[in-house]
């Protein structure tokens, strides 16, 4: 059953800032090292639209750049949420070689997406709950307006890594999909996508890294575990101590409650040593998917940690191919 998240509830999390924080930007991979210079490929020319609004949260707007390759466009686009610690920086894939030190998402400009990298609300002003609408709101936005942006409405995909890759599966599994009475003509859109990348993900918040364990004893951070409930008789936020409901929200949370047989197809890519997001959370994830008949397909990269400096064999063509699959094939 496809829900939206409490707004007032939340969750993010790792065990320190600086590691789940190498995926800031994201992006594949995580935490790079520019390539050297004559290793590089070309750049791809593309136009950017800048801090495009997407929406509105507490008077603010939510925002998100729109990469437009110049030539062979192929009329698909790929939601790129940048985050890294539940933080979004506005600053993202703007530096001048950003191409350099992002190329998965060059190769996909690359193979003609349009790509919208979309901001969200960050920790600790929100909590994953609260981030969780955003997406949804990105993507009502994108389709609605896609002719707009050059696009077909049904061929959007999206991906992430670390805490982009937990929203981009949560987006993935329990997007809504179109209220055709709602007042908002955004939300009569639909926000479910067609195919989905995510990079070394949290998927099962209350089993983490082993049977019973919740994310906050594997990974000690405070404030994003600092849950609290609207009382509306006080008119204030209270904190909630109670075990089992602080597990309620973990559950609700994790992107591998909400899979069913019609979620889009998957792919999971994780470093087989990942200290911050173990690799047993992509391995659960691909089983339950598997066990509801949904697609999905894990690459398990040897040896690599949390985010790794340059792309491994294969990788590119893993992503750029998984997308002409799914997006472009039919």
């Amino acid at each position: 059953m496809r829900r939206r998240g409490n707004p007032h509830h939340g969750i993010a999390g790792l065990r320190t800032v600086i590691l789940f924080g190498i995926a800031l930007c994201w992006l594949p991979a995580a935490g790079v090292r520019s390539r050297a210079a004559d290793q590089a490929p070309p750049a791809v020319p593309h136009d950017r639209q800048m801090d495009v609004v997407y929406g509105y949260k507490d008077g603010m707007g939510l925002l998100m750049d729109v990469l437009t390759p110049r030539t062979r466009p192929n009329g698909a686009g790929v939601v790129v949420i940048a985050s890294g610690a539940l933080i979004s920086s506005p600053t993202n894939l703007r530096s001048p070689n950003w191409q350099e030190k992002r190329p998965v998402l060059a190769a996909l400009l690359g193979r003609g997406y349009v790509l919208f990298v979309a901001k969200h609300g960050s920790q600790p002003r929100y909590t994953l709950p609260d981030i969780d609408q955003d997406m949804p709101r990105a993507v009502r936005f994108i389709r609605h307006h896609a002719s707009r942006f050059g696009i077909d409405p049904r061929r959007i995909g999206v991906t992430g890594g670390s805490s982009g890759g937990q929203l981009a599966l949560h987006l993935a599994t329990s997007a809504p999909g179109p209220n055709t009475e709602a007042p908002d003509e955004l939300d009569r859109e639909s926000s479910r996508v067609q195919a989905v990348a995510a990079y070394f993900p949290a998927t099962d918040l209350v089993n983490f890294g082993a049977p019973g364990t919740l994310i906050e004893e594997h990974l000690k951070l405070g404030a994003p575990f600092d849950f609290k409930d609207w009382n509306n008789e006080r008119r204030v936020f209270t904190k909630i101590d109670d075990p089992r409901k602080r597990r309620a929200i973990f559950v609700d949370c994790s992107p591998i409650t909400h899979v069913s047989r019609d979620d889009p197809p998957t792919l999971l890519l994780h470093g087989d040593q990942d200290p911050t997001v173990p690799i047993q959370q992509s391995r659960v994830f691909l089983r339950r998917m598997q066990d509801t008949g949904a697609v999905c397909r894990l690459i398990e990269f040897p040896g690599k940690w949390h985010g790794w400096d340059s792309p491994a064999e294969g990788e590119l063509e893993a992503i750029t191919g998984w997308f002409d699959r799914w997006l472009l094939a039919n």
